[in-house]
């Protein structure tokens, strides 16, 4: 590419909300001098990016769950002056490709395109699945799922990081290609091997790391936490105030407050050190709608675990199973204490090895570098007009 080319990066939340696309960053700042990143002001930024990024936030700080229930007009002007932001970059310098990461970036982009007096490329990325029937009618939400349909006609690159998900996609309208990109994890920011060490009288550090909600299996663990004290469970991330207080409760009515914690969300690039602590990596996904049940190559924290060296149990389910059964350091569970008693079993003698395994996958294969090399690739070849 030339070495003055510029990318302009779009996402309506914020990128460190989603480490794959920090990943992506990386990964385009190698091929072009210039990335604009336009968001909302909806979180203080503390990654450190590549040298030729520049952040560009619409609208004051304000913290994402207040944005969530804030009033239909203030999400409307929220809308407004993010498009009106994305304008503004898109003018100041023009760029040959715009990189969408949500319906609404994407519907934020259509209405702006007729008026930029300049050609450009449209990628399209597609974090998680948003279905019509999920949206409020007539929200900023409901126009822009009701536009992705349309628009695909228009689109020169469209990724996402499942294969299963691409029914949900009009991609017979496509007017570019479509590229499977999984979320794996970056060999350029994950840290220098330091897993802990383990031996048969230790204790077996379980973690959890993502959206501490209802789907991933907490309370079917925390049983099982009461049932083997040589368990200790920590969970991680942000999560519904009522539903915390909740598995707290549990945890105290069962006995287990000093081998059962509950930890704040940590910036990404503080997860690390908080996972290398760990010797077994939580990836309970229940199969409770679409994003759960094609997730198993969108769930970033699996192959975050990997990369750390931490043998993972997964929810025993055919959409994970046919993915991640050929892999020996993952184990599928059906949640039941006799279930995770004889996984554990098999873990705890074996785990050096497991460990070893999982992060000599990581480096082959399941890194981001090896799942962005399509992109890459058609990245530098223009699509045809």
């Amino acid at each position: 590419m030339a070495n003055d080319e510029c990318i302009t990066v779009a996402i309506y939340t914020h990128p460190e909300f989603y480490p794959p696309l920090l990943n992506a960053i990386d990964e385009l700042a190698r091929e072009f001098a210039n990335i604009q990143i336009v968001t909302r002001n909806l979180y203080t930024s503390s990654w450190k990016y590549p040298t030729a990024v520049q952040m560009f936030s619409s609208g004051k700080a304000m913290k994402i769950d207040e944005s969530e229930k804030a009033s239909t007009g203030w999400k409307i002007r929220s809308f407004l002056r993010f498009t009106r932001t994305l304008y503004r970059s898109l003018k100041r310098r023009k760029s040959t490709w715009i990189m969408c990461n949500d319906p609404i970036s994407l519907f934020a982009f259509r209405l702006i395109r007729p008026f930029l007096g300049y050609t450009i490329k449209l990628w399209y990325h597609s974090h998680d699945v948003a279905e019509l029937t999920s949206m409020r009618k007539y929200s900023v939400g409901y126009f822009a799922v009701r536009s992705e349909q349309r628009y695909f006609s228009r689109i020169d690159l469209f990724t996402l990081p499942a294969e299963a998900r691409l029914n949900f996609y009009p991609t017979d309208m496509l007017k570019g290609k479509w590229i499977v990109v999984p979320n794996y994890p970056s060999m350029h920011r994950m840290k220098p091997d330091q897993t802990p060490n383990l031996s048969l009288n230790d204790d077996l550090k379980l973690l959890y790391q993502g959206r501490i909600s209802d789907e991933h299996g907490l309370e079917e663990l925390l049983d099982f936490v009461k049932s083997d004290p040589t368990i200790l469970l920590t969970m991680v991330g942000p999560g519904q105030e009522v539903y915390i207080r909740k598995l707290k409760d549990r945890i105290k009515e069962l006995g287990i407050c000093n081998r059962s914690y509950i930890l704040d969300a940590v910036p990404y690039e503080g997860l690390q050190e908080i996972t290398r602590k760990h010797h077994l990596g939580l990836a309970i996904n229940k199969p409770v709608n679409t994003l759960y049940s094609t997730a198993v190559m969108a769930s970033n924290k699996i192959y975050e675990y990997a990369a750390a060296g931490l043998p993972i149990l997964y929810f025993r389910d055919h959409h994970y199973t046919e993915v991640l059964q050929k892999y020996p350091w993952a184990f599928s569970t059906d949640l039941s204490i006799p279930d995770l008693s004889l996984i554990i079993k098999q873990i705890k003698p074996n785990w050096h090895e497991l460990s070893k395994k999982a992060k000599d996958d990581f480096r082959k294969n399941l890194n981001f570098a090896v799942a962005f090399e399509s992109a890459r690739s058609f990245l530098k070849t223009p699509p045809r007009q």
